[in-house]
């Protein structure tokens, strides 16, 4: 069992470091160069990686210890690969993105191998969506490009969350459908059709989900999807003055469908693992 001394130094410790970190984002980073600014980062990052892998999680303190120090060793070992090419490369930000989003993932992945916490998977995740959106601006895309990108990612996660009951504890249907439903969202307003059309595919996808699986979380997330893009589609596609209620008609029914649905599900016996 970790002792209460050793505790408090760990978490007062890490978060000191985590504030030194902050403040000279604040106050004195502009006044010092890349060089510099790369060497401090690396050196919390170096400090707090150290003290959680030598805490480990023998107990479940010290479990929970070291997941706290390696989340702030990886947000600060973020910082420096950002900076690092950014800044010290010369690379731009886009190449910053890529790296600080590659190694936040590569980080995090390591750690849900190590410790099994499905919490490093979904930050996995996330920092994959941040190096897709750095990689596809390097490679000359623009903001369409990206969202096209990150929907890609999304609806990827959200098949896998399917197919592969492990990664169904990371929530990755609710982590892929923010992403997807966003990113179509983003290519509705900027390119119109492409995304309306992106937008009914995510909800297509979303409720081959809640069918396959019949959670209500899946069967929540496929009504957002629908209840989003479908009325856009029909007051896009439709004639103005039966727009409207054939946008209230058509959510309506797809509501009904999924209670249904449930309901069903339900009297056939246990299955709602929420």
């Amino acid at each position: 069992m970790l002792s209460p001394a050793a505790e408090a130094l760990g978490y007062s410790g890490g978060i000191l470091t985590t504030l030194a970190v902050l403040y000279e984002l604040g106050d004195v980073w502009t006044d010092l160069g890349g060089g510099a600014q790369t060497l401090l980062l690396a050196l919390a990052t170096i400090a707090l990686s150290t003290a959680a892998g030598f805490v480990g999680a023998g107990d479940r303190i010290a479990a929970r210890l070291s997941t706290t120090l390696w989340l702030l060793a990886g947000m600060t070992g973020t910082l420096t690969s950002y900076i690092l090419f950014d800044r010290v490369a010369g690379l731009g930000a886009d190449a910053g993105l890529l790296a600080a989003g590659g190694t936040a993932s590569a980080a995090a992945t390591a750690l849900w191998r190590r410790t099994d916490r499905g919490f490093f998977g979904a930050l996995a995740f996330l920092g994959g969506l941040v190096a897709v959106f750095g990689g596809v601006g390097l490679a000359g895309g623009g903001d369409a490009a990206r969202a096209t990108a990150i929907w890609t990612v999304g609806i990827v996660w959200v098949t896998a969350g399917v197919a592969v009951p492990r990664l169904r504890e990371l929530a990755p249907l609710s982590l892929g459908a923010l992403a997807a439903c966003s990113a179509a969202q983003a290519v509705v307003a900027d390119a119109g059709t492409p995304g309306l059309l992106l937008g009914l595919l995510t909800a297509v996808v979303l409720t081959g989900a809640a069918i396959s699986l019949g959670t209500t979380r899946h069967w929540v997330w496929a009504g957002f999807a629908g209840l989003v893009f479908v009325p856009q589609a029909i007051l896009e596609w439709v004639p103005v003055d039966i727009a409207w209620p054939l946008a209230m008609m058509t959510a309506g029914i797809g509501m009904m469908s999924g209670c249904i649905t449930l309901v069903l599900r339900r009297r056939r016996g246990p299955g709602d693992a929420g």
